[in-house]
């Protein structure tokens, strides 16, 4: 597999565990990016914030593993201060268009019994170019 320069658009679904029920209810738009000569894949997602806080555009990137089979990226958020998620992907394609397949870590403080203690959800997340 070649992964050459690319700037497409994408669609992209979130499932909680094992759920075949969508976690946003509707699949939604998102934007890659590729650079081959750095090997930095980017992806842009839309982030809706908290009441009169205006919607926002977070970059994801991260350098594309190309020795393994399937290539894969372990991507991180420009603005940590709208969320802390990574996500993991797997990068394929079938000649005509690209598929990523993956994890997103979205990591959350919980209070339990008066101790605030670190935990994470992780959603599945299916990206597919239009």
């Amino acid at each position: 597999m070649q992964l050459d320069d690319m700037d497409i658009t994408c669609e992209y679904l979130e499932y909680l565990d094992d759920s075949n029920q969508s976690y946003w209810g509707e699949s939604l738009p998102c934007w890659v990016k590729y650079n081959s000569k750095t090997n930095i894949l980017s992806i842009k997602f839309e982030y809706e914030q908290e009441e009169n806080e205006p919607t926002t555009y977070v970059w994801f990137s991260g350098t594309v593993n190309t020795f393994t089979n399937p290539y894969t990226v372990e991507l991180v958020s420009n603005k940590p201060d709208v969320t802390k998620e990574t996500i993991w992907l797997e990068i394929m394609n079938d000649d005509e268009d690209w598929y990523f397949e993956g994890l997103i870590t979205d990591p959350y403080t919980e209070n339990i019994d008066g101790i605030l203690t670190n935990k994470f959800e992780q959603r599945t997340i299916f990206i597919n170019q239009v």
